[in-house]
């Protein structure tokens, strides 16, 4: 097992070297979501009491959330690919959210592990806060586990559903021809590198 992991680890190293400057030349630039795609939150099941436990002690329970399976390591792949093109775009209202946020991405050595810097951290306090933020640094892919929010992106070129909930798909399904949807950072990476 650890060989075959060991060898899938390689070709994919070699894969990112080969590529590297190809996809590099594309200018692209790729804004990710937080919670719900790094973040492994379920927030069907976060009650208000649940929240209260998490976000609003100071105990920093939410450092014990995982990160999404994957994350981690794509993204350091990613970053390396689009030569530091990746930046993370988070809606965080009430404003205590962005510091329990931050908190976290610290507290799991984000930055460090994933080569993103933390200058590429941005938030808003409205989803459709989004737009302007992708407008701004011409972000060219989106990843997000809510359609509303890629509803409101039709200049962003390519558009990533990340493990949405069916309840808010079914709200938002006219715009279900507009993104790509995918259920991991396994599959989010091929679809990526499908649109060099």
């Amino acid at each position: 097992m650890i060989i075959k992991n060991l060898l899938r680890d390689y070709k994919f190293y070699v894969w990112d070297v080969q590529n590297t400057f190809k996809v590099g030349e594309m200018d692209r630039k790729i804004g990710v979501d937080i919670s719900g795609v790094i973040i492994d939150t379920d927030e069907v099941s976060i009650t208000l009491s649940l929240y209260q436990e998490l976000f609003c002690t100071e105990e920093k329970k939410y450092r014990a959330i995982p990160a999404m399976k994957g994350a981690f390591t794509t993204l350091h792949r990613l970053n390396s690919i689009f030569r530091g093109e990746i930046y993370l775009l988070s809606h965080a209202s009430p404003q205590h959210i962005e510091d329990v946020t931050r908190d976290w991405l610290d507290y799991t050595t984000f930055s460090e592990s994933t080569g993103i810097d933390s200058s590429h951290i941005h938030f808003c306090d409205t989803r459709i806060g989004k737009k302007e933020l992708c407008k701004s640094l011409s972000i060219t892919d989106m990843i997000d586990d809510r359609l509303e929010i890629l509803s409101y992106l039709p200049e962003v070129r390519n558009k990533y559903l990340f493990r949405p909930r069916e309840d808010e798909v079914a709200k938002y399904k006219i715009f279900l021809p507009h993104v790509q949807r995918v259920e991991n950072w396994e599959e989010l990476f091929q679809k990526i590198m499908e649109k060099q």
